[in-house]
Parts: structure tokens; C-alpha cells; sequence
């Protein structure tokens, strides 16, 4: 019984978790886009890293593991209360131009699936009253 007990609260430590998570995610959109080079090989990324490709933990990676030069293009946050950030680098090349177009395209689609995330959880909320 002390077992089922325990279980029953690592389960609801877990899903709170989650919960906590998703409204995170919901409460913010981030997108950023860099030009440059970026190297990496398998042998480099940790096993069971299940983050391993998310550019946050790639950049965290061992500079000796990891060969990049970066160069922020642009960067956009904006948050549930409507602040925004936008960040563009100047004297952008034709490249740099079609990799703004690109995070601008991020952008959009971003807001589309944090809306969609929205009305999902409005909708659950409202069936299940």
C-alpha cells in the first residue's frame, strides 16, 4: 500500500511536471536563426541525450566537441503578456536577407501552433466542465 502510495505521487510529480512545462512553453514563442559554421559529429553527442540536437544543448556542448562560428541573424521572443523582442542584425548579405524571410516564416508558424495549443487546452478545459 506504502508503494502504491508513492507511485501514485511520483506520478503526479511527474505530470505536474509536465503541466508546468507545457503552460512554460505556451507562455512564450523564441526564434532564433544564426548563419555560419557548424560542425559536429555523432561520436560527439552524448548517449540517451534526448535534447542532443536542440540547438540550446548543442551550444552548451564542449567547445573542443564542437566547431561553430555563429553569427546571429536574427532573434524573436515574444511572451503571453504581448511583450516582444526583436533582434535583426545590420548590413544584412542576400543570405543573411533569405534567412530572415525564413525565421520571419518561423515566426508565423510559430504563432499558428502556440494558437492552436491554446484552443486545445481551451477545448479540454470546456468539455471536460
Amino acid at each position: 500500500m506504502a508503494n502504491d502510495k508513492k507511485s501514485i505521487n511520483e506520478g503526479l510529480k511527474s505530470l505536474a511536471a509536465r503541466v508546468a512545462a507545457f503552460i512554460d512553453d505556451l507562455a512564450s514563442l523564441e526564434v532564433t536563426t544564426y548563419s555560419g559554421d557548424f560542425s559536429l559529429t555523432i561520436a560527439d553527442i552524448k548517449e540517451g541525450n534526448e535534447d542532443a540536437f536542440k540547438i540550446k544543448s548543442l551550444l552548451k556542448a564542449n567547445p573542443v566537441t564542437l566547431n561553430s562560428k555563429l553569427n546571429l541573424v536574427a532573434f524573436s521572443r515574444f511572451e503571453i503578456d504581448a511583450d516582444s523582442s526583436n533582434i535583426v542584425r545590420n548590413n544584412l548579405t542576400a543570405d543573411d536577407k533569405f534567412l530572415l524571410e525564413a525565421h520571419n516564416e518561423m515566426v508565423k508558424a510559430g504563432m499558428e501552433a502556440r494558437k492552436a495549443m491554446f484552443e486545445f487546452a481551451k477545448a479540454l478545459i470546456v468539455h471536460n466542465k
